[in-house]
């Protein structure tokens, strides 16, 4: 999910990030958004995604560096930021990339959020011939 932190200011005629403060769930169900609610068909569980990695921006609209977050296990969380790989605490999400007054360093707030699907269904591939295998 794209969190569109960066805008075109038309007063300015430049671009800008947006640093507000801009809470996210660790879970997400986007059943009420479906064709499948509207039209009354299965239910909400097929629908739901957990945070599995989130994407953070430090910087300006201009410049800036990004890393990473990512849910490796049920239990464990680490940070990919250029050569160094540590162990994160889910806990400080919050300060780390929500944004706002928050902030950990000036300007730094998610930019990215990748979720995975919590009910997975079986995936049927089909090839049209053997050398495609």
């Amino acid at each position: 999910m794209h969190l569109q932190r960066i805008c075109f200011n038309y007063d300015k005629f430049e671009n800008e990030k947006v640093n507000s403060r801009w809470e996210f769930p660790h879970n997400l169900n986007v059943y009420d958004y479906t064709v499948q609610k509207q039209q009354k068909q299965k239910n909400g569980d097929d629908f739901e995604y957990q945070l599995k990695g989130i994407v953070v921006h430090i910087g300006s609209a201009e410049y800036g560096h990004y890393f990473s977050f990512i849910k490796t296990s049920p239990q464990q969380w680490l940070e990919f930021n250029d050569e160094r790989v540590r162990e994160f605490d889910p806990k400080d999400i919050e300060t780390e990339c929500y944004g706002g007054e928050h902030w950990r360093r000036e300007n730094q707030s998610a930019y990215l959020l990748v979720y995975e699907k919590k009910v997975k269904g079986k995936v049927l591939l089909e090839f049209e011939s053997q050398e495609q295998i």
